[in-house]
C-alpha cells in the first residue's frame, strides 16, 4: 500500500518527521543536561558529588578547608578531588595580543582520581596543591590545543601568558574528557593553589565561609552510598561543632555526577519538562493529521478488507496489518526526525546569548537520543494508526460484497440475451405471485435504485415497459419458494455468455 500510494507515503513520513524531529532536538538537550554522564571517566558510576545541605533544602558548595579536612578524615572514599564551580576568565597573552579564555582550579588529584590520562605529557601530582604560589603549571583542553596552538606536538614543557604570569604546558587532556562540570568546558586547568595568581582578589583558600568548590569523591568497592552519605553526616556535624556556622541544622548530601548539579536542577527539569510538553503537543497534532490522511486513505480500501475477511482473515488481522503500516510509515518518519535532530541540536546552541558564550554541551546522538527517537517513532505509529485500524478492520463483508457485484453488473452494458433472461425471469416471478398471493415478490434494489419506473405488473399478470430499462434499473425477485436463488444464476450465467 506504502509503494503505491507515494505522495501519501511522504506527505505522511514529512508531516510525522517534524513532530519526532522537534522532540528528538528538544531530548538532545535534556540528555545533554540531566542525563549524559561525563565522558572520558573511568567508572563515573563510583563517582559521588558531595554537598552542604541547608534547612530549607539547597544545596550549597564548599570551602577549600572544608574540602581538607574531608580529604584528611573520609575513610568511605578512596580519594576526594575539588575543582572550582564558577567559570575563570583568564587573560592569555601571545604574540602582543590578548585573549580572554576560560580557566578552572583543580586539586593536585584530579587527573589521577578520574582516571584521565593526557595525550601528551602528565597530569597534576598531589604535591603540586601543597603550596600557595609554587605551581605554575597547566594542563592544557584538547580543543584549546587544537585550535589555538595548532596541535603543536612539542607544546609540553612550552610557557603560557595567563594573567600577566608564566605557566609552562604539563600536558594536553585527552579529546573525549571534557571536564566535570556539564555545559562548561575549560580551556586549561591549573592547581587551586595557584587561585591568587588566577583569580585575584580574595584569598579564598583560606576562607572558610568562602563556599566556591565542588568535590566529588570515588567511593571505596564495598562501600555503598548510603554509607558514604552517613560518614559525611558524621564529618559536617564534627566540622560544624569545630568552626560553627550562623546555622547549626547544616548537613551533607551526595549525588550522582551525571548531568548538572542539584543546585541549577530546580531550575533546568521544569524548563526542560516545559519543551517536552510544547514539542509533545506538536507531535500529536502530526499524530491528528496523520490519522486523517491514513483514515481518508482507508476509506478506498473497503472492498480489500471485505475480500480478506470473506478469504478467513479475522478483525485483529486486519488491526495488525493497518498497525504495521502505520508503524512502518512512523519509522520512516523517526529516521527522517532523527536527521532533523542532529542538524537542528547545534543550531540552536548557537542561539544562546552573548554572555553565556562559554557554555558548551555536547549533542552527539548517542544511545539514549536513538531509543528514545525508536520508542517516539513507535509510540506514534500506534497513536495515529490505531483509530484508522479499528475503522477499517470493521467491515459488513456481504453488504460490501453484494454492492461491489452490482455495481460491476450496472456497469456493464446488457446484452440481448441478458435482457430477455430479466424479463423472462420478472414476468414468471409475476405470475406466480398473482396465483399464489401467499408468495411475495419485490423488488430489492440499492438506495440509488429506488424506483423501478419502467416495470409494473400489468392486468394479465406480466409486465410491460421496455425491456432495456431492465438493464439499465437491474430488479432483484425475492419470493419465498426458492426461485430467486435460481433466477439470480440465470442472470448471473446469461451475463458472462
Amino acid at each position: 500500500m506504502l509503494a503505491k500510494n507515494p505522495g501519501f507515503t511522504i506527505v505522511a513520513v514529512m508531516t510525522l518527521a517534524l513532530g519526532i524531529g522537534a522532540n528528538a532536538t528538544i531530548f538532545s538537550y535534556v540528555n545533554a543536561l540531566l542525563l549524559h554522564p561525563p565522558d572520558g571517566v573511568v567508572a563515573p558510576d563510583r563517582l559521588l558529588a558531595l554537598w552542604n545541605r541547608l534547612p530549607e533544602g539547597r544545596y550549597v558548595q564548599h570551602s577549600y578547608p572544608d574540602y581538607v579536612y574531608y580529604r584528611d578524615h573520609s575513610q568511605a572514599f578512596s580519594g576526594l578531588l575539588a575543582y572550582s564551580s564558577d567559570p575563570i576568565n583568564v587573560s592569555w597573552s601571545t604574540a602582543g595580543q590578548t585573549h580572554l579564555i576560560y580557566g578552572q582550579l583543580v586539586s593536585g588529584n584530579f587527573f589521577t582520581l578520574l582516571g584521565v590520562r593526557p595525550v601528551l605529557g602528565r597530569e597534576f601530582v598531589p604535591e603540586e596543591d601543597r603550596t600557595p604560589g609554587r605551581a605554575a603549571v597547566v594542563v592544557l583542553s584538547h580543543a584549546f590545543w587544537e585550535q589555538h596552538l595548532g596541535s603543536d606536538p612539542a607544546v609540553v614543557g612550552k610557557t603560557l601568558t595567563l594573567n600577566g604570569h608564566r605557566y609552562t604546558v604539563e600536558g594536553v587532556a585527552p579529546a573525549s574528557f571534557r571536564g566535570l562540570e556539564t555545559g562548561l568546558v575549560p580551556d586549561f586547568w591549573a592547581p587551586i593553589v595557584m587561585q591568587h595568581e588566577i583569580a585575584p582578589g580574595n584569598d579564598l583558600l583560606a576562607n572558610r565561609n568562602a563556599y566556591w568548590v565542588f568535590l566529588v569523591g570515588r567511593v571505596k568497592p564495598g562501600v555503598t552510598p548510603g554509607q558514604a552519605q552517613a560518614e559525611m553526616s558524621v564529618l559536617t556535624r564534627q566540622l560544624t561543632q569545630a568552626y560553627p556556622r550562623g546555622d547549626k541544622a547544616w548537613d551533607a548530601a551526595i549525588s550522582s555526577i551525571v548531568g548538572v548539579a542539584p543546585e541549577f536542577r530546580e531550575f533546568v527539569v521544569p524548563f526542560t519538562a516545559l519543551l517536552m510538553g510544547m514539542v509533545g503537543l506538536v507531535l500529536l497534532i502530526a499524530c491528528a493529521n496523520a490519522a486523517n490522511l491514513l483514515l481518508a486513505q482507508a476509506s478506498g480500501r473497503v472492498r480489500e478488507m471485505a475480500i480478506r475477511s470473506a478469504l478467513g482473515a479475522e478483525r485483529s488481522r486486519l488491526i495488525r496489518q493497518v498497525l504495521t503500516e502505520s508503524i512502518l510509515l512512523s519509522l520512516a518518519a523517526g529516521g527522517v526526525g532523527f536527521l532533523l535532530a542532529i542538524w537542528s541540536s547545534p543550531l540552536l546552541l548557537r542561539l544562546k546569548p552573548a554572555m553565556l558564550s562559554f557554555i558548551t554541551l555536547d549533542l552527539q546522538p548517542d544511545w539514549r537520543i536513538i531509543g528514545f527517537t525508536l520508542f517516539a517513532s513507535l509510540l506514534t505509529g500506534f497513536v495515529f494508526g490505531l483509530a484508522p485500524a479499528l475503522r477499517s478492520s470493521k467491515v459488513d463483508v456481504v453488504s460490501r460484497l453484494k454492492g461491489e457485484s452490482y455495481r460491476g453488473f450496472v456497469l456493464r452494458r446488457p446484452g440481448p440475451r441478458l435482457l430477455s433472461t430479466v424479463a423472462g425471469s420478472c414476468q414468471g416471478y409475476s405470475r406466480g405471485a398473482l396465483r399464489e398471493p401467499r408468495k411475495l415478490f419485490a423488488f430489492g434494489v440499492y438506495p440509488s435504485w429506488s424506483d423501478c419506473r419502467n416495470w409494473r405488473p400489468s392486468a394479465s399478470a406480466g409486465f410491460t415497459g421496455d425491456p432495456r430499462g431492465a438493464g439499465r434499473h437491474c430488479p432483484r425477485i425475492l419470493s419465498d419458494d426458492g426461485h430467486s436463488t435460481a433466477a439470480r444464476s440465470r442472470l448471473r450465467s446469461a451475463r458472462h455468455q
